[in-house]
Formats: structure tokens, C-alpha cells, sequence
């Protein structure tokens, strides 16, 4: 259903490009990833970290995606478990795996990234912005079929910006009420 309601994602599969490499790895390590919420179990946490050393072998775009979810991690697990003595057992199951595994990590990726940084081929776009980058390519993305003007646009931004801060609210707010 993902693929058929967005054009860009079945062109990114069907061409077999590298993208869809490390797409699919990354849908592998956020499924590990959401997994492990809450339950911090250790085989869950070593697919994610492996699954996300593929993701970022395919395309190194995808080390955004493993920091965040690395950076995320224990803040997500705070807000979902229910009380300090589960969120301190917590720590204490996962902290030395996720530390293991992100010592794997960095001696994987240490080469290809230094070879990268060499030739100072490491480049994740984004020279304009983030308005111009990113939020350009969403709504070009998601107004298939009708022309935004340039008269226009800078509204579609304010509504995209303000669709993504009040789901993130919601969430928030979600995530306290249980």
C-alpha cells in the first residue's frame, strides 16, 4: 500500500537503484527499533544496530537516520515506560548492548566514511535549507497532479510546517495520556 500511494517510492524500488537498498534497510531497523520500545530486548537491539549498518552501507544518507534513531532511543523509552524502576532496569538490559553494537558499527562504517571525507565526496545536499530542500520537495511530492504557483508555495510551507508540529503535539500528548 506504501509503494502504490506514492509514485516516488515505487520508482525508488522498481529501479533496483541503491535508494530502495537502503530504504528497505532502514524499514528493517525501524521495525527492530520500535520492537525494542519499552522491552529492550537484546536480539532486537542488534538487528536494529545491523540492519542500520546496512542501511548506511547502501547510502550514506541513512547515517541521519541511525543517529536520530540512536539519539532517540532512550528518550522514546522514557516517555513509554510507566515508572522509574522499569525505565532504570531498562537502562541498565540495554545500555552495554547498544554501546557494543555501536562500537561494531563505527569500526564497520570507519572506512568507507574515511574514504568519503577523503575525497570530500560526503555530501547530503541541502546547500539552500531546509524550507527550500526539503519542504519544497515534500509538497512538489505530494501535489502530484496540480501546479503549485510560486504565488502559493510559501502557504503550502506554513501548512506543512504546521501539520508536522501539531502531530507532533498530538503525539506528545498521546504518549503522556497513557
Amino acid at each position: 500500500m506504501v509503494l502504490i500511494a506514492n509514485t516516488d517510492l515505487l520508482g525508488i524500488f522498481s529501479l533496483a537503484r541503491g535508494y530502495g537498498l537502503s530504504i528497505g534497510f532502514m524499514w528493517i531497523a525501524m521495525f527492530h527499533f520500535s520492537a525494542s520500545i519499552g522491552e529492550g530486548r537484546p536480539l532486537q537491539l542488534i538487528q536494529f544496530h545491523l540492519a542500520s549498518i546496512l542501511a548506511v552501507l547502501s547510502s550514506f544518507t541513512q547515517l541521519d537516520f541511525y543517529a536520530a534513531a540512536m539519539i532517540s532511543y532512550y528518550p522514546i523509552n522514557w516517555a513509554v515506560v510507566s515508572n522509574d524502576h522499569e525505565w532504570r532496569s531498562l537502562i541498565s538490559r540495554t545500555w552495554k548492548i547498544n554501546a557494543a553494537m555501536l562500537l561494531v558499527s563505527c569500526l564497520v562504517l570507519f572506512g568507507p566514511v574515511s574514504r568519503m571525507l577523503q575525497g570530500n565526496q560526503l555530501d547530503f545536499g541541502g546547500k539552500t535549507g531546509f524550507w527550500d530542500s526539503t519542504v519544497r520537495t515534500i509538497i512538489y511530492s505530494t501535489a502530484a497532479g496540480f501546479t503549485v504557483t510560486p504565488q502559493n508555495f510559501h502557504l503550502y510551507q506554513i501548512a506543512v510546517g504546521l501539520i508536522v508540529l501539531m502531530g507532533s503535539i498530538v503525539v506528545y500528548i498521546q504518549l503522556r495520556r497513557t
